[in-house]
């Protein structure tokens, strides 16, 4: 397997932070967090979401500065981390 392609423009290649983290299954499903705060899902099988994985972060590496910024708008969105005032 091609450890590059879960790195992401600008990540140091060197880094070993585990990414096993990621992954869960809820009532027999898999599901992926990112970076962006956002769950992705469900998936029949973790080899899937697996798969699934690399081309979110393909698809990340190749997104222009527009959409970057709804993705993050919308973490901001749906953070638990949000107080309504």
């Amino acid at each position: 397997m091609n450890n590059l392609l879960n790195y992401r423009r600008g990540d140091a290649t060197s880094s070993n932070r585990d990414q096993d983290d990621r992954y869960f299954s809820l009532d027999g499903k898999w599901f992926f967090t990112t970076r962006e705060g956002l769950t992705m899902g469900p998936y029949d099988s973790r080899a899937q979401a697996i798969t699934e994985t690399r081309n979110y972060i393909a698809f990340i590496n190749a997104a222009s500065s527009p959409v970057l910024s709804v993705i993050k708008r919308e973490k901001a969105t749906i953070s638990p981390d949000s107080t309504e005032e």
